[in-house]
């Protein structure tokens, strides 16, 4: 999309059915029918659908640069934000942003991942069905097949580097 900014389908915001169900649906046949016309899979059909609406003035867009990518930015001020928040979301953020988890995903039980962010919004998507203990637990519950599944494929390394 020469000339257009793009942006990450994680990083989208809209109002509510801006884009029409059946124009979506084209489009996605489009992306079966032709596969590798859209580029990283929804998001190219995303971004095409977009701007597409845009060009046609069915639908108007804004952009900010708001997207904080870890690799890029580095993780200091998701760090500052986070340090006295006690796993829930910072009063306050020095600058507004969309952390963008590109390359390592925030997985809590990854050492080499920086996760808390993210951790804390899961925290505080819970909490308004559980209590604290109960938003831990849900969490943890949607952890465990990950881990279940990275621990097994250690194991299964592991025993064919013994026969």
């Amino acid at each position: 999309m020469a000339g257009h900014a793009y942006f990450s389908s994680g990083t989208f915001a809209c109002r509510r059915n801006a884009i029409p169900f059946d124009e979506s649906d084209r489009t996605e046949s489009w992306a079966r029918q032709s596969p590798g016309l859209f580029a990283w899979g929804e998001i190219g059909m995303l971004n095409y659908l977009v701007h597409a609406m845009v060009q046609r003035k069915k639908l108007t867009l804004a952009m900010s640069d708001r997207q904080h990518i870890g690799g890029h930015h580095g993780l200091t001020e998701l760090k500052n934000d986070c340090a006295d928040s006690d796993w829930h979301f910072p009063k306050t953020i020095l600058r507004p942003r969309t952390a963008h988890f590109c390359g390592r995903k925030p997985f809590l039980f990854d050492r080499q991942a920086y996760s808390r962010p993210f951790t804390i919004a899961r925290l505080e998507h819970h909490r308004r069905q559980h209590a604290q203990l109960g938003a831990w637990v849900a969490v943890l519950n949607d952890k465990a097949p990950v881990l279940a599944g990275k621990l097994q494929r250690r194991f299964q390394r592991a025993t064919r580097k013994l026969v």
